[in-house]
């Protein structure tokens, strides 16, 4: 008897882990270099304000800033972006935030779209990606198995357009 409940657990569990299907966003690597550049940029003046020993608001003011920069990057750029096709619903968490769009409310999905406008909101921290359309709304991801990931929403919404 406790067999058959082991094995009836692991179906239960399979069948579990089937439905619900993860894809982690593409970073660019670009992205990396920008950072680096970024905080010498920033940081190269409070190096030399304090080899020089300059006192006054100018040091507080550019800590203050400096710190805050830096924890805002490490949150944008260390995020991990990633997609979640689960009980019909496409979850979608990047950066500190979620979004929840039901998959039978996706009317189409463009492929291969550069993230150059500032209209559309972008949830992946690469350049190349998809742009997946919902209720007059857009929304621009890059999952790492783009194929995979399209098929596995047209086979719970059939009426999704791929262009």
């Amino acid at each position: 008897m406790l067999n058959v409940h082991k094995e009836y657990q692991f179906n239960c569990t399979f069948e579990y882990k089937k439905a619900i299907m993860k894809y982690q966003s593409v970073k660019s690597p670009i992205l990396k270099y920008i950072l680096i550049i970024f905080w010498l940029i920033i940081l190269t003046p409070l190096i030399i304000s304090s080899v020089y020993h300059w006192h006054g608001y100018v040091n507080f003011f550019t800590g203050l800033f400096v710190t805050a920069l830096l924890i805002t990057l490490s949150i944008v750029f260390s995020s991990n972006n990633y997609y979640i096709i689960k009980n019909n619903s496409l979850i979608i968490k990047y950066r500190l935030l979620t979004k929840i769009i039901p998959i039978d409310q996706i009317t189409k999905i463009k492929l291969n779209q550069k993230s150059t406008s500032a209209i559309i909101p972008r949830a992946s921290l690469s350049f190349n990606g998809i742009i997946v359309c919902y209720n007059r709304e857009m929304i621009f991801i890059s999952p790492v198995n783009e194929n995979d990931f399209i098929q596995n929403l047209k086979s719970i919404n059939p009426g999704i357009a791929v262009s």
